[in-house]
C-alpha cells in the first residue's frame, strides 16, 4: 500500500511520527508531495531531499523496513530483491502537485519539462472545466485532484471521464480533509458520489493529504471511510493497492515512454566489452553507432500489490 499525497510541510514538523505510523498501518511506500502554480517556468526542479526522510524513517522504525530513496516506479525491477528483502523496503517517491488557473500555463506541463522530469508523479488540480478537460483529454499527468472539500464549480461528465480513464489517468480522493472539517466532509461526501458515478469504480486513488499526524488511518479505517464516499470494500482496497500501482506504471511510461506507447532502449554498440557474436548478426547494429530497439510498455502482473499484502484482517489500529 501506498500513500501518494503526504506533503512535505506535513513532513518538517512532525515527520518522525508520520513515518512511523505509516508504517505501523502497513503502508510500503509513500509520495512526498509539493505544490506548485501553473507556471512551471518560473519553477525550480525537484528540492526534496529523500536521504533526509529515509534516515528520519530508519530511526522511527528501526529494523521494520529498509527505504529506499530512489525506488524504481515499476515493481519488475524488485523482481532481483530476495522476497524477505522486497517484502520490507519503504519507497519514498516525489510528487508535483500543480495548481492549474491559467490555461496558458498548460504548454509548460510535458513530460520534456525538466521541472516535471525531476519528479516521479505528476498530479494537476484544474479550477476550471476547461482545464479540467485539457487535463483529461490532453495534458500527460498521472492523477487529476479536484478539490473535493469544497463544491465543484463544474459538473463531472462521463465524456470528459472516459478520456482520462482510456488515456490512463487516475482520480484522487484525500480522506483527511473529512476527518478535519465537517463542513468539508459533507461536500467530499457528495462529490466523491458523483466522481464514483462518472467513473464507475474506475481509476479511482484514495490518498491521505495529512497536515498533521493525527490525520493518517489504517487501511481498514480507510475502507470503512470509503463507504461514505460511495465505495465498496473492494474498491476501496484497489484504491489503496493496485490503483497505485497502476499510477507508478503509468509514471514511468510518461517518463521513458514516447506518449506512452513505445519506450526506447540503447542496445551494446558492436566491438564493446561483454558483446556477444549474436550482437553482429543484428541488422541494426552498426559499428560506431549505438542500435535501439523499440518495446511496447505493457502491464505486468507483478506491477500490482496483492490484496494478502494488507495482511489479512489484521486491523492496524491493534497494533
Amino acid at each position: 500500500m501506498f500513500d501518494l499525497a503526504v506533503p512535505e510541510a506535513a513532513l518538517a514538523g512532525d515527520g518522525a511520527r508520520v513515518l512511523g505510523m505509516l508504517v505501523r498501518f502497513g503502508f510500503r511506500g509513500i509520495a512526498i508531495s509539493v505544490t506548485s502554480d501553473g507556471n512551471l517556468n518560473k519553477s525550480k526542479p525537484c528540492q526534496i531531499d529523500r536521504s533526509k526522510y529515509a534516515a528520519m524513517l530508519e530511526k522511527a522504525a528501526g529494523d521494520a523496513v529498509v527505504p529506499r530513496a530512489s525506488p524504481p516506479l515499476l515493481a519488475q525491477a524488485n523482481s532481483d530483491l530476495p522476497r524477505s528483502l522486497a517484502a520490507t523496503t519503504f519507497d519514498l517517491f516525489t510528487r508535483l502537485s500543480v495548481v492549474l488557473d491559467n490555461p496558458s500555463h498548460n504548454y509548460s506541463i510535458s513530460s520534456g519539462s525538466p521541472i516535471v522530469a525531476s519528479y516521479d508523479i505528476l498530479a494537476v488540480h484544474p479550477k476550471t472545466e476547461k482545464l479540467f478537460q485539457a487535463a483529461c483529454q490532453q495534458l500527460e499527468v498521472d492523477i487529476v485532484s479536484l478539490d473535493m472539500g469544497s463544491r465543484l464549480p463544474f459538473h463531472l461528465r462521463h465524456p470528459t471521464i472516459n478520456a482520462a480513464i482510456q488515456r490512463g489517468v487516475h482520480f484522487e480522493i484525500c480522506y483527511a480533509p473529512a476527518i478535519r472539517d465537517s463542513t468539508a466532509r459533507r461536500h467530499i461526501i457528495s462529490n466523491s458520489a458523483a466522481l464514483m458515478r462518472a467513473t464507475k469504480g474506475r481509476n479511482i486513488v484514495l490518498s491521505s493529504e495529512l497536515v498533521q499526524a493525527f490525520d493518517l488511518r489504517g487501511p481498514h479505517d480507510i475502507a470503512n471511510l470509503a463507504a461514505l464516499f460511495s465505495m465498496n470494500q473492494a474498491q476501496a482496497m484497489a484504491a489503496l493497492t493496485t490503483n497505485v500501482r497502476a499510477v507508478l506504471l503509468h509514471a514511468a511510461t510518461r517518463r521513458d515512454t514516447y506518449r506512452a506507447v513505445m519506450s526506447m532502449e540503447a542496445s551494446g554498440i558492436p566491438g564493446a566489452p561483454g558483446e556477444t557474436p549474436d550482437d553482429h548478426e543484428n541488422p541494426d547494429a552498426r559499428p560506431g553507432s549505438a542500435a535501439r530497439k523499440w518495446k511496447a510498455a505493457r502491464l505486468e502482473d507483478q506491477d500490482f500489490i496483492s490484496f494478502d499484502d494488507l495482511g489479512g484482517d489484521e486491523d492496524p489500529m491493534d497494533m
